[in-house]
């Protein structure tokens, strides 16, 4: 059985010391973006093309200010699938993490843990347990492999379906009845929405797009239900479209916790390759 396992992780888990960047980073490596302090001169409109009004930019500012719940701890189960097109897979994964310091994943098939990961303020650690192997990536590296600089708290927050970046960086692009969509146009390679559900102040879908090409992804969070006091979504939808192709993740979180305080084992063997 264990043979079997193994061959499964060689076979259909893509480039395996890329696999893991797919699922931390949700499909976001084939934009090759740069954070930009540079404001660019376009004014934010919306569908009328008229520009929101600096009130209500305020307001809604104000308002989704009350979204950002504090946290320390947080953990969960999950069920994921991946399919491009060509390849198929389905793991299990453990999720861990300290606010703005670390992010801990174990990811299982047919129950058998196989890869371990973990994230903190300046590297990344990816151990292959089934073949005794671990890699060590740092955070140019990590740039080089992804096209973009990601920091732990942004990471989580695509997990948590919290705004990448902080809101003083974004404008409004539409403030209604029933939706709040918001921008953030200060980056020179791509652009950036969040679009919220008004009545619950729910991310619904966040969209990011490649200005020099036509590649985009799009991120839906559904299934939400208050979890110690924070709204979380049970459900996660990511589409990447990168050329003419088309990457698709699905996460199904199972017992999400805010509350409990979890450790973050993670020893490498001295019998373990580095690759």
């Amino acid at each position: 059985m264990n043979g079997l396992i193994k061959k499964y992780w060689r076979k259909n888990y893509m480039n395996k010391y890329v696999f893991y960047l797919i699922l931390i980073l949700l499909s976001m490596n084939f934009f090759s973006a740069c954070k930009s302090k540079k404001k660019l001169a376009a004014p934010i409109t919306n569908k009328d093309k008229t520009v929101v009004a600096k009130t209500d930019t305020y307001a809604a500012d104000k308002l989704l200010r009350t979204t950002l719940t504090n946290w320390q701890y947080f953990s969960a189960k999950a069920e994921i699938d991946y399919d491009d097109g060509n390849k198929s897979i389905s793991v299990g994964a453990n999720f861990r993490m300290l606010k703005d310091s670390l992010l801990w994943v174990s990811v299982n098939i047919f129950g058998i843990e196989g890869r371990r990961i973990l994230i903190n303020k300046d590297s990344l650690v990816f151990m292959d347990k089934l073949h005794k192997e671990y890699m060590v990536y740092y955070s140019k590296d990590i740039v080089k492999l992804i096209g973009m600089e990601l920091t732990v708290g942004q990471i989580q927050n695509i997990i948590l379906a919290k705004p990448l970046f902080a809101l003083t960086l974004f404008e409004l692009l539409k403030n209604t009845e029933s939706e709040i969509s918001i921008q953030d146009n200060s980056h020179e390679k791509f652009i950036l929405n969040h679009h919220y559900q008004k009545q619950f102040l729910t991310l619904d879908k966040t969209y990011i797009k490649d200005r020099t090409t036509s590649n985009y992804a799009t991120v839906l969070y559904n299934n939400y239900s208050n979890v110690n006091n924070h709204n979380f979504p049970y459900k996660s939808d990511i589409t990447a479209f990168h050329g003419k192709n088309t990457s698709k993740i699905n996460i199904v979180f199972e017992k999400p916790d805010f509350e409990t305080s979890v450790t973050f084992p993670f020893s490498i063997p001295p019998s373990y390759d580095r690759k």
